[in-house]
């Protein structure tokens, strides 16, 4: 390392030292601590990474994960939920397509 620069730390140090909810590796409900295995933690990111503007790895896992491919169209969408499968404008013609499948099957049933 040269003379005067330092160290860029990473998420699972600053966590270490400096998260309320994060001791000995634990959080505190006794769950280990999602930052040491790089997921997204709330309260890391709104009362730790503020003071920490260049933590090393954090962030970067997730941005990849922001967005889905619609399985209709094959556009790319921002995913609001891992369950997400289609674009929004694709969303609600599958529902549509769906609802109309599902009446027809009841009103053959009847």
């Amino acid at each position: 390392m040269a003379r005067g620069t330092a160290e860029i730390p990473s998420a699972g140090a600053v966590a270490e030292a400096e998260c309320a909810n994060c001791i000995g590796g634990r959080c505190l409900g006794g769950e280990p601590c999602v930052v040491l295995q790089g997921r997204p933690c709330k309260y890391f990111e709104a009362a730790v990474l503020p003071r920490h503007p260049a933590v090393r790895g954090y962030g970067e896992a997730f941005v990849a994960e922001a967005t889905k491919r619609c399985a209709r169209c094959g556009g790319e969408f921002p995913a609001r939920s891992h369950r997400a499968r289609w674009c929004p404008v694709c969303a609600a013609d599958v529902r549509r397509e769906q609802t109309r499948q599902r009446a027809a099957r009841r009103r053959a049933s009847e």
